[in-house]
């Protein structure tokens, strides 16, 4: 330890990070979480609706409240499932409080001060301060003994340990399957609200499907494997690093950029280019039909040609890889991390639901004209004719410009 670091400082620092470990702080933010889902899928409702131009709010509205309802659905049954996990956090807290009460059984009435702070940890949050003056009760009660101290601290605030080995491959499974029920939502609802207004396209349905392979193979599935790669290398290479915090953020943060940050675009454009695209216009017989053919004309180079004409990585897809960070974290032991992966998921929901490409309009805005839509919007014959018929009409005002309606939020502008 550094002479010029005072242990006080030190001793602070540690009580802020043991505060992020309480079971209680944990449970009271899983029971934030689940009522804010839906209110920021409101909020978002709301925003797309009043920035749509006057014409559109209707339709705006319509498809946005489906295409958000069933998005925070799957969102809502997903967190409870895989990260809030509620029977695992009311053992924990079980635990927390069987230990309190063995210790008050056993702490003599004038050690007051840590007899009181015991018995509030095991009801409710310590604050950071709360927390120092809990470690140095502990101290003065074992008489100084750093050992025996940290052991009874470790009973009301147990630090987490992060998985080995098969109980690490669940909680990727379990993190992949969260990313992967928000993004299927989000696909069914951008379907279902265009189904709704009258949108529906075979186009429209590809880009669905493809931008939802896209998110969920670049930004989730594939960092999570990532990560698990390096951690079980890091296993095999150092079990004593294995089990400790920081190691294991920095291994498995390897793996995410490595693995799934620089190829994760590439093979989920590979899917969706070779796949996902021919059968959704083809049909698989044909589409396997043709893949065969091409394969036997040009070789394999077929299927890697133009990889990024459609969808190539920008820089909301590089912010949204913070998921994978509170992925590692979450895997490594903070626990407090895993709350906030709802949203982040989400954003990559909203993303699907617009079947967003590169450099074209995204569909969960409404577009103010027939112009800014895709080759071919309508679903019937009538509303394109009314259409044109609209487009060839004289501009009353020439040379004015109808005002804008500029979204403030460019996060929101693109999903």
């Amino acid at each position: 330890m550094s002479a010029s670091v005072p242990v006080y400082t030190l001793n602070r620092a540690y009580s802020a990070i043991k505060f992020l470990d309480q079971k209680h702080l944990l449970n009271a933010m899983g029971k934030t979480v689940m009522p804010t889902i839906p209110l920021v899928g409101a909020g978002i409702v709301g925003y797309q609706t009043m920035h749509a131009s006057p014409s559109d709010r209707s339709t705006t509205l319509l498809r946005q409240s489906a295409t958000l309802a069933t998005t925070v659905l799957a969102t809502l049954w997903a967190t409870r499932r895989y990260i809030l996990k509620p029977q695992d956090m009311k053992d924990a807290l079980k635990a927390v409080s069987e230990s309190a009460a063995e210790m008050l059984a056993t702490i003599p009435p004038e050690q007051g001060d840590l007899r009181q702070f015991i018995h509030k940890a095991s009801r409710t949050v310590l604050r950071p301060a709360e927390i120092h003056k809990l470690r140095l009760a502990f101290l003065n009660y074992a008489q100084h003994d750093k050992q025996a101290a940290n052991a009874l601290f470790e009973k009301i605030i147990p630090t987490p340990e992060g998985n080995t080995g098969k109980q690490m491959l669940g909680d990727i499974k379990d993190l992949s399957m969260m990313g992967l029920f928000p993004v299927v939502g989000g696909v069914a609802g951008g379907m279902l609200g265009d189904a709704l207004v009258g949108k529906t396209s075979r186009k429209r349905v590809k880009n669905q499907v493809e931008e939802g392979a896209f998110q969920y193979l670049a930004n989730i599935v594939l960092c999570n494997i990532g990560a698990a790669c390096m951690l079980g290398i890091l296993e095999m290479s150092s079990k004593k690093l294995a089990v400790k915090r920081l190691p294991r953020m920095v291994a498995m943060t390897l793996g995410i950029v490595s693995f799934g940050i620089v190829g994760g675009s590439a093979i989920a454009n590979f899917i969706g280019k070779n796949f996902i695209t021919p059968v959704i216009q083809k049909g698989p017989l044909k589409a396997a039909q043709d893949l065969h053919h091409d394969i036997k004309r040009r070789g394999l180079k077929t299927m890697t040609d133009n990889l990024y004409q459609e969808r190539k990585p920008e820089f909301l897809d590089a912010i949204l890889h913070i998921d994978d960070f509170m992925v590692a974290g979450q895997l490594a032991g903070l626990e407090w991390l895993g709350r906030a992966l709802p949203f982040l998921y989400g954003i990559s929901a909203l993303r699907s639901s617009a079947g967003y490409r590169n450099g074209e309009s995204p569909a969960a805005i409404t577009p103010r004209s027939p112009m800014a839509t895709e080759a071919d919007p309508f679903s019937n014959r009538a509303e394109k004719m009314s259409a044109e018929t609209t487009m060839a009409a004289p501009d009353p005002s020439p040379g004015l410009a109808p005002p804008p309606y500029p979204p403030r939020f460019p996060v929101l502008s693109s999903i």
